[in-house]
This record gives C-alpha cells, sequence and structure tokens, in this order.
C-alpha cells in the first residue's frame, strides 16, 4: 500500500474496523486523517444502522477519531451519521 494513498488507509481502517481489531483500526484511521483531514470516509455510506456498534466502538478507543470520520460523514453529504452521537 502507498504510503499516501489516503483512500487506501481508510479502507484499511475500515476493514480493521469490522474485523474488530479497533486498536489497529484506530492508528491506519488516524494516518488517514493526517493524510487528508478533509477526506469523505466511506465508514457511514449508506449504512448507519451497521455503522452505530462499530462507530460506538470506536468513540470509547478513541473519541477523537471517532469524531473526525462523524464529522467527515456529514461534510460528505451522509445525513445518517448526524444520528450518532457525538
Amino acid at each position: 500500500m502507498a504510503a499516501t494513498n489516503v483512500h487506501a488507509w481508510s479502507g484499511k481502517g475500515y476493514a480493521l474496523m469490522k474485523l474488530n481489531k479497533l486498536p489497529e483500526a484506530i492508528e491506519v484511521l488516524e494516518t488517514a486523517v493526517r493524510l487528508d483531514p478533509e477526506l469523505n470516509n466511506d465508514l457511514m455510506e449508506g449504512n448507519d444502522t451497521a455503522a452505530s456498534p462499530v462507530y460506538s466502538k470506536l468513540k470509547t478507543l478513541s473519541p477523537a477519531v471517532a469524531r473526525s470520520v462523524r464529522d467527515r460523514a456529514i461534510a460528505g453529504g451522509f445525513a445518517g451519521a448526524k444520528n450518532l452521537l457525538e
């Protein structure tokens, strides 16, 4: 994976979250955010029901990363992200 490919880092972070490897996912998502703070992460794209429990776990482990993911989803036009608690 290219060190500067923000979409690869974001996708890897999402995959790790789905595998419930949250500490690893946090590191990877932090890298994606550092590479592109404006990134519209695909984490919650179109499926807030599935994203909610994953988001809650991420928020427990790393509130700053969770907040960034939520904010990017809202900025990207995903209305369901507004339903996720800050």
